[in-house]
């Protein structure tokens, strides 16, 4: 005879229940591993054209495929911040269209949808890559 209490056994036999439906099908698993080396080959490619990380390009891993901005152009950044007329959500649109190197822009668009905060998420990423929040030193 078990010495746990039917809720003890209730308890495991939901945290079963749970588990099996969190783990990962092999289907779900090999997909994933597709994922990440499409994700390493367009990340290897863009630091090969665009420059390293952190610098010149950067990126966001959504657990879906990453996203891969540039620094943005003078252009892209001033047509940004100079459209007064332009709410918040439109300046990072701007921003991040003309600075996205990967995914294409209707696979972006996807995991925009999927995940709402990703174009604030990535305007600031391109915000640090066009020297906001970086320490300058003026000198005379």
């Amino acid at each position: 005879m078990s010495d746990q209490s039917p809720l003890d056994l209730e308890i495991e036999k939901l945290d079963a229940e749970i588990l099996k439906l969190t783990i990962d099908t092999p289907e779900e698993t090999e997909a994933k591993k597709r994922q990440a080396i499409k994700d390493k080959k367009a990340l290897l490619d863009a630091i090969q054209k665009h420059g390293k990380i952190g610098e010149k390009i950067h990126s966001c891993d959504t657990g879906k495929g990453i996203v891969i901005v540039k620094k943005p152009s003078l252009a892209t950044w001033r047509e940004a911040q100079n459209s007064i007329d332009l709410e918040p959500s439109k300046k990072h649109d701007k921003v991040v269209f003309g600075s996205l190197v990967y995914p294409s822009a209707d696979e972006y668009k996807q995991l925009e949808m999927e995940f709402p905060q990703l174009p604030s998420n990535l305007y600031a990423l391109c915000s640090f890559l066009a020297g906001f929040g970086q320490e300058t030193t003026l000198s005379k």
